[in-house]
């Protein structure tokens, strides 16, 4: 089941993207300054190529002072470079709005992913009987003098498989998300690799099988056969860039789903929703995202004062982020505690920064938090949490 973990990577990759797509934008509004500034090649009248290029390079450095170092700069007294600054300005400011939005709804999409995937991958397992079944049905029909025993059906009568595709839910959930997994794959993969398995044969062999026979095989096959056939694999990471780190999340739905059947679990509660409190999650989810974007200035400022003796410019791109993230959630969801979220943003840098990163980011965070906190900047209430006053 997805965790707040999870949501953190997916927020940190958003706010990536969107630090690439902001110095693309930034660069864009150079190319408009140089475009406002050229000389303009179908007119005859003499032109002063010094006196544009002079132009440009003020407009340049009053754009690049505004957006890169804040500054307040007066409005220049020549109107033609006040305008073109201006213009490059709001250009900038528009597509870093428009990039905020798109990645916001990017790192959504990519949560939908990760249950379609869940959702697929158990449309893929009852798809498998009905492959069985239209193979045996097929060899019955060319061998009509043969008589085919029941047993070569006996993946059509597996128990687990038979509730799951008989569950109303998981059958409007799948329609929902479109999340049927494609025909072709499922039987190349019963042709290629199912047929041969050892496990498969052994099964097939049996007279017949209890439920925790047939659950005992889809969960060998889930775990060490399926996941790991490369035209599978390769359907699924076309699906999501971020398969590979997905893996383990739908993984790990898919094995309690099928752990599930049988027990005393109401058939409504076997498909797993995507988070025990998606509302809650989302709501944390979108909230760790904009209010990281929103107080990028004041957090930016706030690390620098504490790195004076460091180059902004040298930090890891990723520190920065996560250090935003860290403090946009310690500041904003006072329902986590301070360590926790000091303990996660570690994590983070470990796994996706630098080799130094996490002494760094650990050094940073307890100190700025500690500063916070005496502040009152940080404010926790909630269960097992004490109440700043």
């Amino acid at each position: 089941m997805l965790n707040r973990r999870l949501l953190r990577i997916k927020a940190m990759q958003a706010l990536y993207a969107l630090d690439i797509a902001r110095q693309s934008n930034f660069e864009m509004g150079t190319e408009l300054l140089e475009e406002f500034f050229a000389p303009d090649m179908k007119t005859m009248e003499p032109q002063d190529k010094g006196a544009l290029k002079a132009q440009f390079t003020l407009a340049d450095k009053w754009y690049r002072e505004v957006v890169e170092e804040s500054k307040q700069v007066e409005e220049h007294t020549d109107p033609t470079i006040v305008k073109a600054a201006a213009k490059a300005l709001a250009q900038y400011r528009s597509f870093n709005e428009n990039d905020r939005k798109h990645f916001q709804r990017v790192m959504l999409r990519d949560v939908d992913e990760v249950y379609r995937e869940y959702l697929s991958i158990l449309h893929l397992l009852v798809s498998l009987a009905e492959v069985t079944e239209e193979d045996q049905l097929h060899e019955k029909t060319k061998h009509i003098s043969k008589n085919i025993p029941e047993v070569f059906f006996k993946l059509k009568n597996n128990k687990v498989l038979q509730e799951l595709k008989s569950n109303p839910r998981l059958q409007e959930l799948w329609a929902r998300h479109k999340a049927d997994f494609p025909r072709d794959a499922v039987k190349s993969y019963y042709k290629e690799y199912l047929l041969a398995l050892p496990e498969y044969k052994a099964y097939q062999e049996k007279a017949s099988t209890d439920l925790e026979e047939d659950k005992a095989l889809l969960l060998d096959l889930f775990k060490n056969s399926i996941l790991k056939v490369k035209h599978i694999e390769d359907i699924l990471e076309s699906d999501d860039l971020n398969w590979i780190e997905n893996k383990a999340i739908v993984k790990g739905m898919v094995v309690k789903t099928l752990k599930s059947v049988g027990t005393d679990i109401d058939p409504d509660q076997l498909v797993l929703e995507i988070s025990l409190n998606w509302e809650d999650d989302k709501q944390y989810f979108k909230d760790i995202y904009d209010n990281t974007v929103k107080n990028d200035e004041p957090f930016e400022a706030l690390i620098h004062a504490k790195v004076q003796n460091w180059d902004m410019e040298r930090l890891a791109v990723l520190d920065k982020i996560i250090l935003k993230m860290a403090l946009a959630e310690m500041i904003y969801c006072p329902s986590i505690p301070v360590k926790v979220s000091i303990n996660e943003f570690i994590e983070l840098s470990k796994t996706y920064s630098t080799p130094k990163s996490k002494q760094f980011v650990n050094g940073l965070l307890d100190k700025i938090s500690a500063e916070l906190m005496a502040e009152g900047k940080i404010r926790k209430s909630g269960r097992g949490l004490i109440d700043n006053k």
